[in-house]
């Protein structure tokens, strides 16, 4: 997910990744500096539910962890709004990101929560 200024411009890009294997899965989450800001001290931010990483950077804050018991990656669901289920079958994280006076849009983190 980019983060951009007034003008359209990118700054940086909230990463999510996930690795899993069989029913252990981790969710790392990053925001990476991008074009005339790598390199720059800026304040940067990264954070997935009450984890997170902040300060003033010049490449990128995170990467930030979280896992589970998410069987399989086809279960991982990221959104730019709250994708959770009104039979709460999914459990969701919020994930926010920020670059000097700018955030990320809505990124929603969510995994199948029973099996």
């Amino acid at each position: 997910m980019p983060i951009t200024n007034a003008g359209g411009t990118v700054l940086s890009r909230v990463q999510i990744w996930e690795y899993s294997r069989y029913r252990e899965s981790e969710v790392c989450v990053k925001n990476v500096h991008v074009g005339g800001t790598v390199g720059r001290t800026m304040w940067t931010m990264v954070s997935i539910g009450s984890l997170y990483d902040r300060g003033d950077y010049s490449q990128y804050a995170g990467a930030i962890r979280t896992h589970g018991d998410w069987y399989g990656s086809y279960d991982i669901h990221v959104g730019g709004a709250n994708p959770s289920n009104p039979d709460r079958d999914y459990a969701c994280k919020k994930v926010d990101g920020r670059i000097g006076d700018h955030w990320a849009p809505n990124i929603w983190l969510c995994w199948l929560n029973s099996i």
